[in-house]
């Protein structure tokens, strides 16, 4: 007896999409950027689909591709990417990304662009590699987050004079500033100043406490305290108390006799010293006062008499 039925169709080979391993994008602008970065991260989400591609031998279809982007959404281009899914699903990959790429795009124009670049200066704690990185990113965002030659070679321009400006003239000796491969031309960049630092850039703090500066009082360190030191001064006699003394003369409680006498002689001294003031006042006023004057012109009692 034959079997007609059809033989079964083979399982379909899964996409390898578990392959893809790149960091999440949240569509946050990071310390020392102008933007998200949308574009250089779906650049290197490309490299890796197109990766999974040539592993599976196929291509990989538009929902697979959207699902895989979908599946590395954080914070806020998550929260985009859900209240626009009903549009975003109907879309190709091409169009995905570059709705996403706009959606976090930079807000400056070309010139405020090109002026934040060339101020760009290098982080202590970044190395030349993540230097030229950034500066890279922050270029490509004059192209709407694509990278080119152009862009390139802004960057490249940008390094040489502020990675290490006391080598400046020496790295523009050494390196193509016109290049048809300005990447490469940056790598050289880096191996040089590496080389002259004999670092990759970021600069390491010691541990010891810095020296400081002239204009800055030394702080000094608190001393313990010490010992008391024994000396040859004599201690102070603690005073008496007097508090049940009974005087002989007034008897009261509270002081001795030779206190009340030394008392009262101080009290007859002052009661003396206050009636020499006194008197010497007296005689000051009797001195002061104006004596009696006669007048011709009025005649006395016994002119008036004789007539």
């Amino acid at each position: 007896m034959t079997n007609n039925e059809p033989d079964p169709e083979p399982t379909p080979k899964k996409f390898s999409t578990k392959q893809v391993d790149i960091e999440k994008f949240s569509g946050e602008v990071k310390d020392g950027y102008l933007d998200a970065g949308a574009g250089d991260w779906l650049k290197r989400l490309s490299i890796q689909i197109r990766l999974g591609e040539m592993v599976d031998g196929r291509t990989w279809p538009d929902p697979i591709k959207t699902m895989v982007v979908a599946a590395h959404l954080q914070g806020a281009a998550s929260t985009w990417f859900m209240r626009r899914f009903d549009s975003l699903q109907r879309m190709t990959f091409d169009e995905l990304c570059t709705a996403l790429r706009y959606n976090f795009r930079c807000p400056l124009d070309r010139l405020e662009i090109s002026a934040a670049l060339g101020s760009t200066t290098k982080k202590a704690t970044e190395s030349y590699a993540d230097f030229s990185h950034r500066l890279s990113t922050i270029a490509a965002t004059m192209n709407d987050g694509e990278e080119s030659i152009a862009t390139a070679e802004d960057a490249l321009a940008t390094f040489v004079k502020n990675a290490w400006p006391q080598h400046r003239a020496s790295l523009f000796s050494c390196v193509k500033m016109q290049s048809a491969h300005p990447w490469r031309e940056m790598e050289e960049a880096i191996k040089y100043l590496t080389k002259v630092a004999g670092h990759d850039g970021r600069r390491r703090f010691s541990s010891t406490h810095p020296t400081p500066s002239r204009d800055r009082p030394v702080p000094t360190k608190r001393s313990e305290p010490s010992a008391p030191t024994t000396s040859n001064r004599r201690a102070k006699t603690p005073r008496r108390d007097f508090s049940n003394a009974v005087c002989d003369t007034c008897h009261r409680r509270g002081h001795t006799t030779g206190y009340h006498d030394q008392w009262v002689a101080r009290q007859g001294q002052a009661v003396h010293a206050r009636l020499a003031l006194a008197a010497t006042s007296i005689l000051d006023d009797e001195e002061e006062k104006p004596l009696p004057t006669t007048s011709t012109d009025t005649p006395s009692r016994d002119s008036e008499r004789d007539e």
